[in-house]
C-alpha cells in the first residue's frame, strides 16, 4: 500500500469508519430482508386478488348454469368484465410490487456499495435515492392497482347481483 493510501485512509475518523461499516452491515441484512419481502408480497397479492376475483367468474358461471333464463345477460356480461379487469390489474399489480421490491434492493445496493467505496476514500458512484423514488413510484402504483382491482370486485359484485334480483 502506498503512502498516498495509507494518508486517505487515515482521513476517515474512527467514528465515521466505524458509522460506514455499521451501515453497509445493515444494507446487506436489508437488502436480504427486502428480497423475502417482495417474494412474500407478490405471492400475497396474487393468490388474495386473484382469488376473489377468479371465484366470482367462477360463482357467477356456476349460477349462470342453473339460472341462466332468470339473469340479465347483459349485466352478467358487465359483471363478468369487472371480474376480468380485476384480475389483470392484480396481475399489473403483482409486477409493480416486485419492481418495488427490486428497487428497493437497489437502493441497499448502493447505499452500501457508496459506503464501501468510502471506507476506501473513493468517491461515491451511485445515486440511491434514484432508486428509492423509482420504488416508491412502483409500490404506490401496486397500492393504487390493487384498490382498483378491489373496486372491480365490489362494482362486479354489485352488478351481479342486480343481474341475478
Amino acid at each position: 500500500m502506498s503512502v498516498a493510501n495509507n494518508e486517505n485512509k487515515s482521513s476517515l475518523s474512527n467514528a465515521r469508519r466505524s458509522y460506514l461499516e455499521r451501515s453497509i452491515e445493515h444494507n446487506v441484512a436489508e437488502m436480504r430482508h427486502r428480497s423475502e419481502v417482495g417474494n412474500q408480497l407478490g405471492q400475497a397479492t396474487l393468490k388474495s386478488l386473484m382469488l376473489v376475483n377468479g371465484g366470482a367468474i367462477i360463482s357467477l358461471l356456476t349460477f349462470i348454469g342453473n339460472k341462466g333464463a332468470v339473469a340479465h345477460p347483459e349485466l352478467i356480461k358487465d359483471a363478468m368484465l369487472c371480474f376480468g379487469f380485476g384480475i389483470f390489474t392484480t396481475l399489473i399489480a403483482y409486477f409493480c410490487a416486485y419492481f418495488s421490491q427490486n428497487a428497493f434492493l437497489f437502493y441497499a445496493s448502493a447505499v452500501s456499495e457508496n459506503g464501501n467505496r468510502e471506507l476506501s476514500d473513493d468517491t461515491p458512484e451511485y445515486d440511491p435515492d434514484l432508486y428509492l423514488r423509482r420504488g416508491n413510484k412502483a409500490l404506490y402504483g401496486a397500492i393504487a392497482l390493487s384498490v382498483i382491482s378491489l373496486s372491480c370486485f365490489i362494482g362486479g359484485a354489485l352488478t351481479a347481483v342486480n343481474a341475478i334480483l
